[in-house]
């Protein structure tokens, strides 16, 4: 019977823990258990702006109306405390009213045009010797490069008036030229093709200059195959022939009445 009646004490406790009854008589609503936790916010100098566990800074119990806004006050934000952001849109120089937009590549900074350089003479003067067959000179890549020779960088439609003697006076001798064959559009019979300096311009599409491409004709009655990625000997007479259009260089060397000697 005791324990019966302990129960039915702590249920009427229950039943009554949201009210309560005042001096006047009066009954007055109480917050619950989610009302009553602690709700603190820390302001710049971490003082706490308040609770709401129904109870003031006494320790007197203070009344909340059920549905009352608990959430802090904001606090007035002082911008000096703020950390600096970077602009979305950055601006050109001045005098330039057109906006920089982030992320616009046709407003990102170009590379400046590099300038010609200085042409002159850096090798004034060249010996070749002869080597066989038929009594062709040993000419390298090299001796014909005119950023080697002249310092020449780009080369000028006009460039043939800079060359120093002994290279003019390459124009018409046989030669012996060793270097690689571009790709032609057929594998054999060929009685042209391409000799290019080395074959990353064949085959990895290198940019080259004038100079290191050269035409081969080969001698009337011979043909010659492809020859693919490897280096081999041309002999033919050399010539000095620059061609030009719309005022650009697009032809500097030729070498006809050519045999192929492979290694």
């Amino acid at each position: 019977m005791m324990e019966w009646r302990a129960c039915g004490v702590t249920l009427l406790g229950l039943c009554l823990w949201g009210c309560g009854k005042s001096q006047d008589g009066e009954f007055h609503d109480y917050p619950g258990e989610e009302a009553r936790k602690t709700v603190t916010e820390s302001t710049d100098d971490g003082q706490s702006l308040g609770s709401t566990d129904g109870a003031n800074q006494t320790g007197e119990p203070t009344a909340v109306e059920p549905n009352a806004d608990t959430s802090p006050t904001p606090q007035p934000i002082d911008p000096k405390t703020l950390p600096p952001t970077a602009p979305a849109v950055a601006e050109k120089q001045k005098g330039d009213d057109k906006p920089l937009s982030a992320g616009d590549p046709s407003d990102s900074p170009t590379e400046t045009a590099a300038k010609p350089r200085e042409i002159k003479v850096l090798i004034p003067n060249k010996e070749f010797q002869e080597v066989g067959p038929e009594n062709a000179i040993r000419v390298s890549y090299d001796d014909i490069d005119l950023l080697k020779v002249l310092n020449m960088d780009p080369v000028p439609a006009d460039c043939v008036k800079y060359f120093p003697e002994w290279l003019k006076n390459l124009d018409g001798q046989r030669i012996r030229l060793r270097g690689f064959m571009y790709p032609p559009f057929q594998e054999t019979d060929l009685p042209f093709f391409v000799l290019a300096r080395d074959n990353a311009i064949c085959c990895f599409g290198r940019d080259p200059k004038r100079y290191d491409v050269i035409d081969v004709t080969m001698r009337d009655g011979e043909t010659t195959d492809y020859i693919a990625n490897r280096p081999f000997d041309v002999v033919g007479v050399f010539h000095i022939a620059p061609e030009t259009s719309q005022g650009q260089l697009y032809q500097l060397y030729l070498i006809d009445d050519a045999v192929v000697i492979e290694p």
